[in-house]
């Protein structure tokens, strides 16, 4: 069956989900457990009313990507008055394999040999320049058409949300039968 972890954050503000996505992970309840190569996860995210549908899937997304691509996972999304401005995730992740929780745990050793000089005939030096660099460096982030059509579809549903008018206590007049 393998090892089992469990964690949970919290966050607000800019980014939310994806920072209580992140603490979830590194929250384990459990020492020097890896969610690498787990086989099941559970996710739960709680949220005020607030929460959208594009926070839930940027929080899942993230926490994905942690397990192993086969891996059943279930989510569950849910609304909690008290939590206005906050998402809280948590996570359960089972089936993880020990050699692959181990490999992520254990500390990577450095060799600190000296390094042992080598005779090479000489050649020629030739003058090098070092490439031109391109200022601003800045390469924009593939657009995502799932992301964009969530973003847009929550943005017209805000705007469309209006509420019903309250119906006239003069215009209702109730029938019966039963008097006539």
């Amino acid at each position: 069956m393998g090892k089992a972890m469990m964690g949970t954050g919290e966050a607000s503000g800019e980014g939310r989900a994806m920072a209580a996505a992140e603490a979830a992970i590194a929250n384990p309840l459990l020492d020097e457990t890896s969610m690498k190569g787990a086989k099941g996860l559970l996710i739960s995210i709680t949220g005020g009313r607030d929460l959208t549908l594009f926070e839930v899937d940027e929080a899942a997304t993230r926490i994905r990507e942690e397990v192993d691509q086969e891996a059943n996972i279930i989510l569950g999304a849910t609304f909690d008055e008290d939590l206005e401005g906050v998402i809280r995730v948590s996570v359960v992740a089972t089936g993880i394999d020990k050699s692959a929780a181990d490999i992520a745990a254990a500390p990577i050793a450095i060799r600190t040999a000296p390094p042992k000089p080598v005779s090479r005939p000489a050649a020629p030096v030739t003058e090098s320049r070092p490439a031109p660099v391109q200022q601003g460096g800045y390469e924009p982030r593939a657009a995502d058409p799932v992301a964009e059509a969530i973003q847009l579809a929550e943005a017209n549903a805000a705007a469309m949300a209006r509420p019903a008018p309250a119906p006239h206590a003069e215009d209702f007049r109730p029938q019966s039968k039963i008097f006539q």
